[in-house]
């Protein structure tokens, strides 16, 4: 994704996403095909583990699956225009992924879902939901950091004290961390993402960077997805 963002490539031809995805899908049905209640990745044979010290046996099938679900959050932000904003297709979203998660099949129907319910909840949930994150946004730091903080507690043995003590645990060092990494790394960076030679502070062409990445609001149900609500 970065190479193609680089190079220009997502801007000129922004459909080269759609067989990306496609591919990824393909590989992902193809597997489950053969179980009615399939596990993912850790069923999959598409890729042989291999060991890699220090960090012990990988699984480089996780690339399929992960990169599945990448490809589709980056189709809807690059198609977010022909994309309904749709309350019924939102609901019925939320249920197909709940029913893959009983049923089975998660990674083919129910993924591809909640892709979709996700960008849904996000526009459709009240005002006061859209205020989390509007002056710091830890949201980033807590999607990096939350997977290797979980797992180094369970490294550390912190499992003992029960699910409820080590995900609040959890909860509370991926935060200090996600809140570290704004305040120190995120938020210094974007303040330079518009500086150009002879523009130091980024000037006015920044604050008309920060007005078009603001979602319009949606009030009817059948609009389609309003810049900026895709980004991740």
């Amino acid at each position: 994704m970065a190479a193609l963002a680089v190079t220009g490539i997502l801007k000129r031809a922004r459909w080269v996403i759609l067989p990306v995805a496609a591919l990824l899908a393909w590989l992902v049905i193809r597997q489950a095909a053969t179980d009615a209640f399939w596990a993912g990745p850790y069923d999959a044979h598409l890729l042989h583990n291999f060991q890699l010290p220090p960090f012990g046996q990988l699984n480089p099938s996780f690339l399929i699956y992960l990169g599945f679900a990448f490809t589709l959050g980056a189709a809807i932000e690059l198609y977010k225009e022909r994309i309904p904003v749709s309350d019924p297709l939102g609901v019925a979203a939320l249920g197909v992924l709940l029913g893959s998660l009983h049923y089975g099949y998660l990674f083919t129907v129910g993924i591809p879902a909640f892709a979709y319910a996700l960008v849904w909840l996000a526009i459709r949930l009240p005002a006061a939901f859209r205020r989390i994150g509007a002056k710091h946004d830890y949201s980033y730091g807590i999607y990096i950091y939350g997977f290797l903080v979980q797992q180094t507690l369970a490294l550390l043995g912190y499992t003992r004290w029960g699910l409820a003590a080590y995900l609040a645990l959890t909860f509370l060092i991926t935060l200090l961390l996600a809140m570290a990494s704004w305040h120190l790394v995120e938020r210094p960076a974007m303040q330079l993402k518009d500086v150009k030679p002879g523009n130091s502070r980024g000037g006015p062409k920044k604050a008309q960077t920060l007005q078009r990445s603001q979602p319009e609001p949606t009030t009817q149900p059948a609009e389609n997805m309003p810049v900026g609500t895709a980004q991740r």
